[in-house]
């Protein structure tokens, strides 16, 4: 700590941010005193308490701000949410179709005509020819507050649709700097893409300027199952590439301090255009840093400048932890630069002893590849577990042989991309941009291949609480690693990687033993209810055929490496609008069995459907009990999950004469109908509302969630 004292305090502040925004402050009133005295008695031991006093400061800073944004960003999103408001303001990001509408973020100027700044999301049927970048506009919307994570590290406080007759756009003629660089980049895109409109054309787009967008699904799957889909976003590698290809450039002409000067310049722009992106940032502060004690005759060091930029962000902009990308990224770093600084040496040694030089080198080529590949998949295991994310255990080999062909793709795109727009027809243009085509479609080749080997990418969820356990056990290893002798620490780290890695494996597979994850999706019309367990789900209800509702469900079933649907439940009210996406979804998943009411009978979902007004099953080996029922006017089913209890009420409006005694009182109660909340169980205390209607809330109900636009409740129940 004594030589790195940045590197210390900013991985100490990135890490207490990481725990408020996953646990809360409840949870972390527990969790954050525990951890200082843990914190205590290893510098007790060291006779270092006045380390203590930095951590304990460290700690209290980081709680500090995290709770001042948070609060407010709370209270503009209680006090606008549900309101169908007027909002004058500028559009931040360039606006995009999704296959329904368009979506445009907007950083108000005004709200119902008072001086309000924030950012929001909104969604229009159409938009007018003046709605693009940094272009004034103006509309009236209703809004409500966002559940999702990537909105909230991008500071977006509100989502909703706005009234298309209000929805007016002007041209700005005060737009900001970064304007030009964004707009300029958007330029560069549409031209590759345009003169390789294909994966290709997308890929090249992606790795040189980060839109991963036009990318297909099936190619941006088979990235994701080999690990390697960091490559399309613009991050630490496209910044160092940049920056370290542009120094050594220019240090043929320049002294070092002069070409330090300029590659800073060229970092502070390449941050703007990429839109200031948290990975770009990180890497970006670190490498000024770096470039700064070159000009000042200083020997950089690693550690302290990543351990800065961390500090830097989080200070700036607190939520940027609930983006799981920021996470990755410094998790890797800092697992790249301790496995380098005390591991790789003795290998490093190892390899020496070879004599033959062209052996030598290849050797050395693979194993620092590999072991930089490893070290980042050790650190970023639990960050995969802590955010309910898919890990793929053959990124090693993806990365190896993906890193072999990025760089060039990647600088031959960026530099052929610029010529493409002004010389199309110059055979350089064609010589730079047709090599990037080349190691490009070797890329999508090799991942195409790799892909195949889908069983080692699988959902690692695991419980919080453990996972904290293993963050905290890092930390205090890291405390402890600090006064080890450079012996030691080499023993000590190399022992260190082998438990934590195994410990990362086992907790998800004791989890898909003993634990069924429970999800209620916002689908439009209905509701949509699924348990999960192992990579197989149960589904009740599915919505409307529009594309919002199948949006939600894909994404959620991807996101649980689902590939099987053991069973459809399809509750159906007079206009069969709430199975409308069953269809679909026969179409995609395989649907092993489906179950509906007696009227109806959908043989095209699959060849076992049940028909009945009542039908008691059971899944995943016994975890899972569904007692599902249909009357007149109402449709509902039973869930019991070990211990716990779930009504889920699909439509009409249920009343306690139609429910068998199991079923009153339930654990858990599920709706979707309005006059059907004011049912009111004395022993349930958790409801889940597909709507607001605050009046039909019954009053002794403790633990209320709301699902709408997008929105989702996933809960782990132990069985």
């Amino acid at each position: 700590m004594e030589k790195r004292p940045l590197g210390f305090i900013g991985a100490m502040f990135f890490t207490i941010m990481v725990v408020l925004s996953r646990f809360g402050f409840e949870k972390s009133l527990y969790i954050l005193p525990v951890f200082l005295a843990a914190v205590f008695l290893v510098f007790l031991k060291q006779k270092r308490l006045r380390f203590f006093t930095v951590v304990t400061s460290s700690v209290l800073c980081a709680c500090i701000i995290f709770y001042v944004a948070d609060t407010d960003y709370k209270t503009k999103a209680e006090y606008f949410s549900g309101e169908n408001i007027s909002v004058e303001g500028v559009i931040c990001e360039r606006p995009y179709f999704d296959g329904e509408g368009y979506v445009f973020c907007v950083k108000t100027d005004k709200i119902n005509s008072d001086d309000v700044s924030m950012k929001i999301l909104v969604k229009s049927r159409t938009l007018p020819e003046k709605a693009l970048l940094y272009n004034k506009i103006s509309f009236n919307a209703e809004l409500f507050k966002t559940e999702s994570a990537i909105n909230k590290a991008d500071n977006i406080v509100l989502t909703g649709y706005c009234d298309n007759h209000s929805l007016e756009a002007c041209e700005n003629n005060s737009k900001p700097l970064n304007y030009y660089l964004l707009s300029y980049k958007y330029k560069l895109v549409d031209n590759i893409y345009s003169f390789v409109p294909n994966d290709v054309g997308a890929f090249i787009a992606g790795i040189t300027f980060g839109e991963k967008d036009l990318l297909s699904d099936t190619t941006s799957h088979n990235f994701r199952i080999t690990g390697t889909s960091h490559i399309l976003v613009v991050s630490g590698l496209h910044t160092a590439i940049w920056s370290g290809a542009l120094y050594w450039f220019l240090k043929k002409f320049l002294s070092e301090r002069k070409s330090s000067l300029v590659s800073i310049i060229f970092l502070l722009v390449y941050m703007a255009f990429t839109g200031f992106t948290p990975s770009v940032v990180r890497a970006g502060v670190m490498m000024i840093l770096n470039y700064s004690a070159k000009i000042s005759g200083e020997i950089p060091d690693s550690l302290n400048t990543t351990g800065f930029a961390a500090l830097v962000l989080t200070i700036i902009n607190p939520f940027s932890v609930y983006n799981v990308g920021t996470v990755f990224s410094f998790a890797c770093v800092f697992g790249i630069l301790l496995g380098n600084k005390f591991v790789y040496p003795s290998l490093n040694k190892q390899i020496l002893r070879i004599k033959v030089k062209t052996i030598r080198t290849a050797v050395s080529f693979i194993v620092s590849t590999v072991f930089i590949s490893l070290s980042a998949q050790v650190f970023t295991f639990p960050v995969s577990v802590l955010y309910n994310i898919d890990f793929s255990f053959i990124s090693i080999i993806g990365n190896f042989f993906v890193s072999i062909f990025t760089t060039v793709a990647m600088v031959c795109g960026g530099i052929g991309s610029v010529f493409l727009l002004y010389a199309p027809d110059f055979i350089v243009t064609k010589l730079i941009f047709g090599t990037s085509i080349i190691f490009s479609r070797i890329i999508l080749h090799i991942t195409e291949k790799l892909s195949v080997l889908d069983k080692f990418y699988v959902n690692v969820t695991t419980m919080e609480n453990y996972i904290f356990l293993i963050l905290a056990g890092i930390i205090l290893f890291l405390l402890a690693f600090a006064t080890f002798s450079i012996k030691k620490k080499s023993a000590a780290f190399s022992l260190f990687l082998i438990p934590i890695f195994f410990i990362s494996n086992f907790i998800p597979s004791v989890y898909r033993q003993i634990y069924v994850d429970f999800a209620v999706m916002d689908v439009g019309q209905g509701l949509c209810v699924t348990f999960t367990n192992n990579g197989e789900t149960v589904m009740l209800g599915c919505g409307t055929d529009s594309y919002y509702p199948l949006n939600n469900i894909y994404n959620y079933l991807e996101l649980r490496n689902v590939d099987k649907i053991k069973a459809l439940y399809l509750p159906v009210d007079s206009g069969a609008k709430l199975v409308a996406s069953a269809r679909k979804i026969s179409e995609d998943y395989v649907v092993e069995s489906a179950v509906t009411s007696s009227e109806y009978k959908f043989s095209f979902v699959c060849d076992n459907v049940t028909s009945a007004d009542h039908v008691v099953a059971e899944y995943f080996q016994g975890k899972l009990k569904i007692d599902y029922h249909t009357y007149e006017k109402c449709s509902f089913a039973l869930a019991e999950i070990g211990q716990t209890r779930i009504l889920i009420n699909f439509y009409g409006n249920l009343k306690n004469e139609y429910l068998p005694q199991s079923c009153i009182n339930p654990d858990i109660y599920v709706t979707m109908n309005a006059d059907s909340y004011k049912t009111d169980f004395s022993a349930t205390k958790e409801y889940i509302l597909s709507a607001y209607y605050e009046e039909y809330i019954p009053e002794n109900a403790d633990n209320i969630h709301i699902t709408k636009y997008d929105s989702e409740y996933i809960k782990a129940i132990k069985y």
